[in-house]
């Protein structure tokens, strides 16, 4: 299994080298039995769930550990990523995102209201996962159009 374990590690780096969202993220790679573990630091969440997501889709991967690390240069408190993901949600082309609220305790955004589709649940969820210092989102959205 080295030699299939060598070829997993070296397509796993080529896929984060190719994501333009990756390719400077200092993210490490250990490979055994196809099992891939990512370990190291990224920016934001949204980079950490693409390293995972890519990585999963090469052939030969059985499993993905993704141990990524989210971290910021500088303090950020909850005030500055509310701020962030309000910020987000107002620019977004999505409709209704802007519509949307955001509650932060310790990093981890809480999306409340209401979403016209799964895929506008989808961005908010996305845009909040782009914002530095989130360690996780959690959405408590309804989906459809208001009556």
């Amino acid at each position: 299994m080295i030699s299939d374990d060598t070829s997993i590690q070296r397509n796993v780096e080529n896929v984060l080298k190719n994501n333009r969202l990756l390719r400077n993220a200092d993210i490490k790679i250990e490979t055994r039995n196809g099992e891939v573990t990512l370990f190291g630091f990224v920016d934001v969440l949204a980079e950490k769930w693409a390293a995972g997501a890519a990585v999963a889709q090469v052939p030969g991967v059985t499993s993905v550990d993704n141990s990524l690390t989210v971290a910021v240069d500088g303090p950020i408190d909850d005030s500055d990523v509310g701020e962030g993901v309000r910020e987000k949600f107002c620019a977004a082309d999505r409709n209704y995102l802007h519509e949307l609220t955001a509650e932060v305790n310790d990093g981890v955004v809480c999306i409340r209201g209401q979403a016209e589709s799964l895929a506008v649940k989808e961005a908010a969820v996305m845009a909040a996962a782009g914002v530095p210092g989130v360690k996780d989102v959690v959405s408590i959205l309804h989906i459809g159009v208001p009556e």
